[in-house]
């Protein structure tokens, strides 16, 4: 995480400000590869290292960030996601 300078809104690598943890995305991220439990994700077309947070998630299915901790996002797939919130 990078601060700016006279600034206390931390900001992510591309200048992406980090408002309740998780900046805004514009489009939904995609695995890069396979994360069992852990790989890479691209991200507004940044790559990410990624962990699931739970089953594995093949390379190219849509995921949801739940969590970033330093330069690593916690990702769930998007699936698991939207199912959690019909529930």
């Amino acid at each position: 995480m990078v601060w700016s300078l006279g600034r206390s809104v931390p900001l992510l690598p591309g200048g992406h400000p980090v408002r309740g943890g998780l900046p805004p995305w514009s489009n939904t991220p995609k695995a890069t590869t396979p994360l069992a439990p852990d790989g890479y994700v691209q991200v507004q077309g940044e790559l990410w290292r990624a962990l699931s947070t739970g089953a594995n998630i093949e390379e190219s299915e849509e995921i949801v960030a739940v969590e970033i901790r330093r330069l690593t996002l916690f990702v769930a797939p998007l699936s698991d996601s939207s199912r959690e919130v019909g529930e």
